[in-house]
Parts: structure tokens; sequence; C-alpha cells
């Protein structure tokens, strides 16, 4: 008995937007795979077997009506509020437009999404600045790049074209050669020789 009633078809009006349910998305299921449908939906059960459901009101009723039959109705129908009358009706009307339920339909629980395969993950690297290479016979000269420091700036004033042991002999030690490699890693400066 209970394997019978699993096979039982049920009418499912999906819930699946920002208002609520969509009534013209409608999906034919079982009572066994009713649970995984998007919670929230409007569920019809085979009138057949199972009681008029209580969301299924005159309103409701006479608005699904008019959407899925060619007569439509002026006015709510006389049923004096017979559910069951008004479940035979609906499921007439509606189980010709129901369809299989998508992945759309499913809860995200039950959603079966292709196995994609574990890519490597490679990391960005930035890119490496070479060591600049100078000794005391370099020559370098400035770029015009300014720097926001006064005395990075004044320093700079220094780089006119110079061999860097006399930028060094010039400023009285107080330029190291650390100071110019920056410089130059940074673009103040640059070796021309």
């Amino acid at each position: 008995m209970e394997k019978q009633l699993n096979k039982t078809e049920v009418i499912a009006f999906i819930s699946n937007t920002n208002d609520g349910i969509d009534w013209k998305r409608v999906v034919l299921t079982t009572v066994e795979n009713v649970g995984k449908l998007k919670g929230g939906s409007a569920l019809l059960y085979d009138p057949d077997r199972f009681s008029g459901r209580t969301w299924l009101n005159a309103e409701k009723h006479f608005m699904l009506y008019n959407m899925y039959s060619k007569k439509k109705l002026k006015e709510h129908a006389k049923l004096n509020g017979n559910r069951q009358k008004m479940s035979h009706q609906i499921w007439q009307l509606v189980k010709p437009h129901a369809v299989k339920p998508a992945d759309k339909d499913l809860s995200s629980h039950y959603v079966h999404s292709p196995v994609k395969e574990d890519t490597p993950v490679v990391k960005e690297s930035k890119p490496v600045k070479a060591s600049v290479g100078i000794n005391d016979e370099s020559i370098i000269k400035a770029t015009g790049k300014k720097a926001k420091s006064p005395t990075n700036n004044a320093r700079h004033k220094l780089y006119k074209v110079t061999k860097v042991k006399e930028i060094i002999r010039r400023s009285k030690d107080t330029i190291k050669l650390a100071d110019i490699k920056y410089d130059i890693k940074s673009g103040y400066a640059e070796i021309v020789g």
C-alpha cells in the first residue's frame, strides 16, 4: 500500500520567484519525490487519492481556472467551498500542462551538477625585479620621476650622468650604495654606462 502511495502523482506549482510561487511553472512528480522540489511550492495531490489542499480556496481556484482554461470564468465558481471538487477541476485543467521537474525546480541539495575535475591552482606571481648590478664605476642619471620625500628629491638632483663613486664622494658619505640601488629599482635613476 505504501509503495502505491509513493507512486501517486502530484502537481507542483514551483516557488521560484522573489514573490513566491510562479503559477505558470507546473511540474508533475510523485509523492516520493515531492521533498526534492523547492520549498514553498504549492502541491496538488491526485484528488482521487487525497483530499483537497487547504491553499486551494475560491480565489486561487478562480485564478488557476482562468489561467489554464480556454473558457474563462466571469465570477467565482459556486462550489460552496468544496475543495475536493475544486481540486478535481484544477487537476484536470493543469495536468496536461505539467512537465517533468528540471534542475531549476529542485532544491539546491538535490541538483545534480556535473563533476568537475580538480584543476591545479596556479598562483599568479608578481614579476621579480632583478637585483641591480651596480659598481663604483657605473654611470647613472636621474629619470625625472619625483619622490615625495624632500631628502630623496635632494639626492636625485645629484644624478647628472655621473659615476657612482663621484656621487658618494660629493655627498660626503651621506649617500650610500644601497640608496643608489634603491633609486634605480624604484625608477628614480637609471644606469647609462
